[in-house]
């Protein structure tokens, strides 16, 4: 079990996520750099009495702004992502954008395509598998190939 001081002691929900993962606001890692602490599976915790300040011009708005959810990988920059969505999954994604850098490039009756600025993080991943066979990522080819990888394990698994 991993051991953390957490400087600050104010829950915040974390809205717009999927999964309701309460966190507290950031705290300081061991290397002295902001980390984000999630209360999944805390076995338990203790609060000290140090205070915790934010390094000069941080802002979580900026740590999390290329993220799709509160996975924030700086191995993994941000890309230019085009998706291509079926015609009926449309207005979800118009009423609830993957990302706040999401724009519609091109329209037609049987599919929008996307455009986003995004990281490739698991949790990202994960929601585009989450809308099956109604999205196709068409940029870039890497992010493609990461999920016809996924898909072909998919079809042996269940023997297709």
């Amino acid at each position: 079990m991993r051991r953390i001081n957490v400087y600050n002691t104010n829950l915040k929900r974390v809205y717009g996520f999927k999964s309701g993962v309460w966190v507290k606001d950031i705290v300081k890692a061991k290397d002295g750099r902001p980390e984000l602490v999630r209360f999944v599976n805390v076995g338990s915790l203790s609060v000290g009495e140090e205070n915790f300040r934010f390094p000069r011009k941080f802002t979580p708005q900026d740590y999390f702004r290329d993220c799709f959810g509160i996975i924030q990988d700086e191995t993994l920059p941000p890309q230019r992502t085009v998706l291509r969505v079926a015609a009926g999954q449309v207005p979800y994604l118009r009423n609830l954008p993957l990302h706040s850098s999401q724009k519609e490039i091109t329209t037609t009756e049987e599919y929008t395509d996307f455009e986003l600025y995004i990281s490739h993080t698991y949790d990202f991943i994960q929601e585009l598998f989450s809308k099956g066979a109604t999205i196709e990522v068409l940029e870039p080819q890497s992010l493609r190939d990461v999920m016809r990888s996924e898909i072909k394990k998919m079809q042996k698994l269940y023997g297709l």
